[in-house]
């Protein structure tokens, strides 16, 4: 009987990378759900989910489409950026969901089968990266700069009060 996993992970990784998502030990003809799920804000979960229908023993989310779930098309980050919104109370996650907002538990389920999961911590930014909090004078701002001495090109970066930001290359 095959045994249910997932083909490695990192268990870091960048915000923009991406993972290359496979489900192995599973049959052809099953039903496999996948789900992603993370710490909201205001007490709500970040929910995603999808389910394919095996084909073989894998299924791998760089080359199936979901039948159904929170995205469609084939889509290896689906489940990352289609994460949604919902009271804690009314998810049913097979898994505790890790209180840090930056990692991402992915849990694969075949049929009604047990789940095993995979908790991923996304960084902006590593060890390479010095952040600094500067507030002065009404000033509010970080300041992300190389840990390793050098000459290096700058970026400022104004928020706006939409989603709009300018950015000048200094």
């Amino acid at each position: 009987m095959p045994v249910l996993s997932f083909a490695p992970l990192p268990s870091e990784c960048f915000f923009d990378e991406d993972l290359h998502i496979v489900v192995q030990g599973v049959c052809a003809g099953q039903q496999v759900r996948v789900q992603a799920a993370s710490a909201g804000a205001n007490g709500n979960v970040l929910l995603s989910e999808a389910v394919f229908a095996s084909t073989g023993d894998t299924v791998d989310l760089r080359q199936c489409a979901p039948a159904q779930g929170s995205y469609t098309g084939v889509d290896d980050m689906g489940l990352f950026w289609s994460r949604t919104p919902r009271p804690e109370e009314s998810v049913s996650f097979p898994v505790p969901i890790d209180a840090d907002p930056m990692v991402i538990t992915l849990c694969a389920q075949v049929d009604d089968g047990p789940a095993v999961s995979h908790a991923i911590r996304r960084l902006y930014f590593d060890d390479k990266v010095l952040r600094r909090k500067l507030r002065d004078e009404g000033l509010v701002a970080q300041v992300f700069e190389p840990a390793a001495p050098g000459i290096y090109p700058a970026l400022l970066v104004l928020g706006g009060s939409g989603i709009a930001s300018s950015w000048l290359w200094l």
